[in-house]
């Protein structure tokens, strides 16, 4: 009867703060890859280039 042991509550905002990191950094990563994949695929002509 008096074995019950205590149910603690913050290992569950712990966890849920570990899971959101782990989100927001992919999300992250994401985004910053797309960035980063634009900026290769611009390539700008030179204002010399003849006109097309």
């Amino acid at each position: 009867m008096g074995d019950e042991q205590p149910k603690y509550k913050w290992p569950w905002f712990a966890a849920a703060a570990v899971l959101l990191a782990i989100v927001l950094a992919v999300a992250w990563v994401a985004v910053a890859a797309k960035n980063v994949e634009q900026q290769r695929d611009f390539v700008p002509l030179p204002d010399s280039a003849p006109a097309r």
